[in-house]
C-alpha cells in the first residue's frame, strides 16, 4: 500500500477503532486514550506501513498498546516476525 493511502487508512480506520477500544478497556475518556496511543512505541510501529501491523485486528493492536502501558514494551505478534 502506498504511503498516502496508508496514512488515510491509519487515520480513518485503524486509529479510531484502537482508541475506542483503549478508552473502554482502560476506563478513560477518548482524549486520554488518544494521548496514550499516539505517544506509544506501539503506535510508532503500527504507523510504519513496512512493519505490516495494519493487517491485524484493532483488538490486537489495542492489546499491544495496553501491554506497553503495563510493561514499558510490547511484543510483536508472532505472524509479524
Amino acid at each position: 500500500m502506498d504511503a498516502r493511502k496508508y496514512a488515510g487508512y491509519l487515520a480513518v480506520v485503524i486509529s479510531p477503532a484502537v482508541v475506542g477500544l483503549l478508552a473502554d478497556s482502560l476506563g478513560i475518556d477518548e482524549v486520554s486514550a488518544m494521548n496514550k496511543y499516539f505517544t506509544s512505541s506501539a503506535y510508532a510501529a503500527i504507523s510504519d506501513e513496512g512493519q505490516k501491523l495494519w493487517h491485524h485486528s484493532p483488538q490486537l493492536l489495542a492489546s499491544l498498546v495496553e501491554e506497553e502501558l503495563r510493561t514499558g514494551k510490547f511484543t510483536y505478534p508472532q505472524e509479524a516476525l
